[in-house]
Order: C-alpha cells, then sequence, then structure tokens
C-alpha cells in the first residue's frame, strides 16, 4: 500500500494506461486501471481512491458520462481529473 496515494484511471487506451501507471508508481502512487467504463463504475467505490483520472474521449460511453454516472458516495471519495489526447499531425 502506497504512503502517497492511490488514483483509480479509466481509458480505453491499455498503452496509455500503462505508461500512465508505470510514471505514477515511479512516484509512489498504487495506480488502479480499467479500459471499460462499466467495470470503473463497478470498482469505483470498492477502490477508495484519492483520485479518479477519466478519458474524456471514450467509444460508448465518455469520460462525461461516467463522471455524470458516478454515484454522489464516490464522487465524495476523491477529486476527478478528465484527461485526453488527441492526436495532431500538424
Amino acid at each position: 500500500m502506497s504512503k502517497v496515494g492511490k488514483i483509480f484511471m479509466l481509458d480505453d487506451d491499455a498503452i496509455f494506461l500503462d505508461m500512465y501507471r508505470e510514471l505514477l508508481a515511479a512516484r509512489g502512487y498504487d495506480v488502479f486501471s480499467v479500459t471499460n467504463a462499466y467495470k470503473f463504475l463497478l470498482y469505483a467505490r470498492e477502490v477508495h481512491p484519492d483520485l479518479f483520472i477519466l478519458d474524456v474521449n471514450m467509444p460508448e460511453v465518455s469520460g462525461w458520462e461516467v463522471l455524470q454516472l458516478l454515484d454522489e458516495e464516490s464522487k465524495k471519495l476523491a477529486p476527478v481529473v478528465m484527461l485526453t489526447m488527441l492526436s495532431d499531425k500538424n
């Protein structure tokens, strides 16, 4: 168990999740992640994170929709960071 904190991430890109998991773990965080919005909602309260990180652009259910679907108890548990990456070749 980390003394720094626990982060629960949702992103449909497993490579992105692995990259951030390594980066945050190297700084002492425990990182839990899923690529599926429904699993995220299922485990949100069980993980007891200090921070939620949600991908904005996801198939089926967007990060904004997940944020709306989080129950009030989960929203009181931890702050939420909305995050996205877009490819711009210019």
